[in-house]
């Protein structure tokens, strides 16, 4: 307890606030799933660390008694068992074990991201901006089509 107490003195976690870069994180997301596996997995486990931290620092595992955690839990754990039977053990086990992020994510957009229904709106627009782009980058590269070199450069000028 001494030391939660002296870990947000020297921090200054009053300031500091987990659940807004978690939202501006998760506002992020979609635009980070247009670019690629990596940056959308950056964001997914940082949430989740951060989720996590947060219930430390707040002392809040509440979150653990609901039903479907539990649930994926007990389907985690069937992950790692059913690794050791995998031709490539080492790798289903790495892949096993890190599963455990997208759990943790959906726990904490379930039970601190989106409880609130303004960041809700929040993720909505972002999702619908990302849609948007998507949309007419994909209607460019119909324009741009050539039989000889297949579909052109994109609205960034990346060849597909």
């Amino acid at each position: 307890m001494e030391t939660r107490k002296k870990f947000k003195k020297e921090i200054n976690l009053d300031k500091i606030s987990l659940k807004k870069i978690s939202l501006f994180l998760l506002i992020l997301l979609p635009f980070a799933i247009i670019v690629g596996q990596a940056p959308s997995d950056i964001i997914v486990s940082t949430i989740s660390i951060l989720f996590l931290a947060n219930s430390i620092i707040q002392n809040n595992w509440s979150w653990i008694k609901i039903k479907w955690i539990k649930i994926i839990f007990f389907l985690w754990i069937y992950l790692i068992f059913a690794s050791f039977f995998a031709l490539d053990i080492k790798t289903a086990f790495e892949h096993s074990v890190l599963f455990l992020r997208f759990f943790i994510f959906a726990a904490a957009l379930q039970c601190w991201i989106l409880t609130d229904k303004k960041f809700l709106t929040y993720i909505l627009y972002s999702v619908l901006i990302a849609f948007i782009f998507v949309f007419i980058d994909t209607f460019y590269q119909f324009l741009h089509f050539d039989l000889t070199k297949g579909y052109g450069p994109d609205i960034l000028g990346y060849y597909s």
